[in-house]
């Protein structure tokens, strides 16, 4: 079952890739390594949440530099 979290805002995985300026594959990369935790929607669809992209800002913001 997918796990779901409460917040205020979900984005899609093309939202967060043009937020951090990072091919959306690299942000698959990071959830298959374990990096990322991103909540699914019930069709199974990666969702970003506030929550979660404040806990890989420094993360995600330091990798950008480098793809």
């Amino acid at each position: 079952m997918a796990t779901k979290r409460k917040s205020k805002g979900a984005y899609m995985i093309s939202s967060v890739a043009e937020m951090y300026q990072i091919h959306p594959q690299t942000l698959r990369l990071y959830e298959r390594e374990g990096l990322l935790r991103p909540s699914r929607s019930e069709g199974n669809t990666r969702l970003y949440t506030d929550e979660d992209l404040n806990a890989s800002n420094s993360f995600l913001t330091s990798r950008a530099i480098w793809v």
